[in-house]
């Protein structure tokens, strides 16, 4: 959404902030869980000929450093403000 699209639904009175929040909290995990899948696909392709270990140790390697990146970015974020 818009920046002047959710100051104006904020504004109004007839929209519930706590679902307008929900909704977007939703969306959120939502995506989250696309791009994640997304990434687990990319993750195992670039080690498809590798053997079981190697597999898990790629995307458990992977998963790790996204993490681990995705919170500090956030962290990052919130401290900003």
């Amino acid at each position: 959404m818009r920046h002047a699209e959710i100051v104006a639904a904020l504004k109004d009175s007839n929209v519930d902030v706590v679902e307008f929040e929900k909704t977007k909290i939703k969306g959120a995990i939502k995506t989250d869980f696309i791009l994640s899948a997304e990434i687990i696909v990319i993750a195992l392709g670039t080690v498809r000929d590798a053997d079981f270990l190697a597999q898990v140790a790629v995307v458990s390697g992977i998963a790790v450093v996204m993490t681990v990146g995705v919170y500090s970015l956030l962290v990052g974020i919130v401290k900003h403000r």
